[in-house]
């Protein structure tokens, strides 16, 4: 139903896409800096970074709704090319102090695992 929607009225659905993306943007965002603030563990600065930017991706695609949706792309693009260097510092920081595999248990198909602190 709201396909047809959709297509009958493009301009108002695409509207609504931008003001919907930009609002998981921004939630999400809030959320990811919420819980690194409360979790500081290994990279967290690196969690925070990508919370704001998410929240400034979503802030940038609320306020200008009719450029967003021009922009859409390029938004989400630069959001997600962001979120994937911030996710790559952080992996590295919590690689340094997280779990390896010790040794293979053989009764069991995973591998056993203990802390490397």
């Amino acid at each position: 139903m709201l396909g047809f929607i959709a297509a009958a009225a493009p301009f108002a659905a695409g509207f609504a896409a931008t003001l919907v993306v930009g609002w998981v943007f921004v939630i999400g965002g809030v959320v990811r800096i919420v819980s690194s603030l409360r979790h500081r563990g290994p990279g967290y600065v690196w969690s925070l970074i990508a919370g704001v930017i998410a929240v400034l991706a979503g802030g940038l695609l609320i306020g200008l709704p009719l450029a967003g949706l021009i922009m859409l792309t390029i938004i989400v693009g630069a959001y997600f090319l962001a979120h994937a260097v911030t996710s790559f510092f952080l992996a590295a920081a919590v690689g340094k102090g997280g779990q390896r595999p010790l040794s293979a248990d053989r009764r069991r198909s995973s591998p056993t695992w203990c802390s490397a602190r």
